[in-house]
């Protein structure tokens, strides 16, 4: 669950924005988030200082996010798309 988490965080660049997609609250994600990062002992994400900037990948968070996708991919049978990227091409 933390992985779909994070990587929901990590497609849409932006915690708050990932929350209310998952129904949940920013501050609540971003402790799932933390909590993933010390198991897996690395930062997956660059958090910004203020709202209005968007949340940046770290070489791991780039690596843990492929492997989110490729797994879900084999798990349902199809290709992941990224809601970021769909959203962009259609606006």
């Amino acid at each position: 669950m933390r992985l779909q988490r994070f990587a929901a965080a990590a497609d849409h660049n932006s915690l708050r924005t990932a929350a209310r997609v998952l129904g949940t609250h920013s501050g609540r994600l971003c402790k799932q988030i933390d909590r993933l990062e010390r198991d897996l002992g690395g930062q997956l994400l660059v958090r910004t200082p203020t709202r209005y900037q968007r949340m940046q990948l770290t070489p791991l968070g780039t690596e843990v996010r492929a492997a989110v996708r490729n797994a879900l991919e084999m798990e349902i049978g199809c290709v992941y798309t990224d809601p970021a990227a769909t959203a962009a091409s259609h606006g």
